[in-house]
């Protein structure tokens, strides 16, 4: 129960930024834990936990592609939401297939995508935050992974 009240502690305080880091994370968790599921040698259990992981990771792309602002960031913002896009149907195809590679693949361009991001922040002047952008949910979003 203290994990769980520190995480929503964590999302609660964090600026607009750290949340999509914290997508970014949870995404890349949830590739690592399906990419071990291959290794389970119950064809089952297997099955089960490539299925749920992969899941989730479409989960937390779909709620980065949910958070890009199309009009403010042109181009470069639908350029990304097609590699989104791609990540979201090569994972489909990974789960209906049974093939990990898909997953090394998308792994390997959302650590790309998180990398890049973190450098962003990390460009940015400490005293210098963007502001809040007002998104309507209609769903809500559980980060523990």
């Amino acid at each position: 129960m203290k994990g769980l009240q520190y995480e929503s502690q964590k999302v609660l305080s964090a600026s607009p930024m750290e949340l999509i880091l914290m997508l970014y994370d949870g995404g890349l968790r949830s590739l690592e834990w399906a990419l071990d599921a291959f290794g389970e040698p119950d064809e089952l259990k297997r099955m089960q936990a490539i299925n749920t992981h992969l899941l989730k990771a479409q989960s937390y792309i779909t709620e980065l592609a949910c958070s890009l602002d199309i009009e403010q960031g042109g181009e470069m913002a639908r350029s990304i939401e097609q590699i989104y896009e791609f990540m979201i149907n090569h994972l489909i195809n990974a789960n209906t297939s049974g093939s990990r590679k898909p997953v090394e693949e998308v792994r390997s361009m959302l650590a790309d995508l998180r990398d890049g991001w973190r450098q962003a922040m990390d460009a940015l002047p400490r005293d210098q935050t963007p502001e809040p952008v007002a998104v309507e949910r209609t769903s809500s979003f559980n980060f523990s992974g």
